[in-house]
């Protein structure tokens, strides 16, 4: 067993070794639980994995520094990948939630709106009665299992990140009041 905060490792023996396509004893991950029920990925899983994938390069710091697990090629992460999904939407009950949509009595009070919530986090869908104006569109690919999640997220950090952008291709007229992920 290895301890991480946000995942669960579990090392096996050769009797394994057939699940996690190795010849040898390996480690299996489980980050099941990484996308919580409101969409959001759970505080701390992709600090863990990335401190997994640089200890499995070679040190705890990914240097080449002895101690490392050396065995990249022996790690199962459960899920592999986590992908975002978009789709732009109109729907008249958010716009409602919003923002003040009409005026209040015959007072133009639309400049208010400058205050509204940019965001809704944890929203039921059905609640919310969306009508898609745009197909389903893959934004973004984290890939859990793969060494290749610490070159991702360096091209996601703050710091020097680029700035991601995905193109929504619209297949219904509308009126755009949201993006669903």
């Amino acid at each position: 067993q290895a301890a991480l905060p946000s995942l669960r490792c579990v090392s096996h023996g050769p009797e394994c070794a057939g699940a996690l396509g190795a010849s040898a004893a390996g480690l299996l991950v489980l980050a099941d639980d990484a996308v919580q029920s409101s969409g959001a990925l759970r505080p701390g899983v992709l600090e863990d994995l990335a401190l997994l994938w640089r200890f499995c390069r070679g040190g705890p710091l990914g240097d080449a520094t002895p101690g490392g697990l050396q065995l990249h090629h022996r790690v199962r992460v459960v899920p592999e990948a986590v992908l975002l999904h978009v789709t732009l939407v109109e729907s008249v009950q958010l716009a409602r939630r919003a923002s003040v949509v009409e005026a209040v009595s015959g007072l133009d009070v639309s400049r208010i709106n400058i205050l509204s919530v940019p965001m809704f986090l944890d929203m039921d869908e059905a609640e919310v009665m969306p009508r898609r104006l745009s197909v389903k569109t893959e934004a973004l690919v984290l890939p859990l299992g793969s060494p290749t999640l610490l070159t991702v997220l360096d091209g996601l950090s703050v710091d020097g990140g680029r700035k991601a952008s995905v193109r929504l291709t619209v297949t219904s007229t509308g009126r755009a009041h949201a993006v669903l992920t």
